[in-house]
């Protein structure tokens, strides 16, 4: 083999430790998430779509009701907890003066699926409720209602 062979296959065992080490990292982050009540992605489109929030700060600078209703309706019919709308819009870039962002969440989405442009199945407990897309909610533009 020669020399820059080697090299390269060096550089590979380094990026594959580097590579291994960094999953570690996720999974152990991911599990405190889960003890934290964040439900996290099972699905490859709910990582596609963490990503492309992460990448573009999608919410950044947006109102809260167009951002919780994109993540539902993002998920395609999936159901998604209150606790991971909460996260994605974290990880999306969204920032609220509000004391408490779940709180502010869960009433934007009980609004979202009062206004029928969301499902949503009821939950007591720590999770509480999921949500949902509606496929006539895709017909219908964002609301002019102020925030809470």
């Amino acid at each position: 083999m020669d020399e820059t062979a080697e090299k390269l296959l060096e550089a590979l065992r380094r990026l594959e430790q580097a590579q291994w080490r960094i999953g570690n990292k996720i999974a152990a982050i991911k599990a405190a998430l889960v003890v934290a009540g964040v439900t996290v992605p099972a699905s490859a489109l709910a990582h596609e779509n963490e990503y492309e929030y992460v990448r573009n700060r999608a919410f950044a600078g947006k109102r809260l009701i167009d951002c919780c209703e994109r993540i539902v309706k993002d998920y395609q019919g999936q159901w998604v907890e209150k606790n991971r709308v909460v996260y994605l819009l974290e990880r999306g870039g969204y920032t609220s003066e509000a004391r408490d962002l779940r709180n502010s969440a869960d009433c934007t989405l009980r609004r979202l699926a009062a206004l029928g442009r969301i499902e949503v199945q009821k939950h007591l407990g720590a999770h509480g409720n999921k949500y949902r897309s509606m496929p006539q909610a895709a017909e219908k533009g964002p609301t002019n209602e102020p925030e809470p």
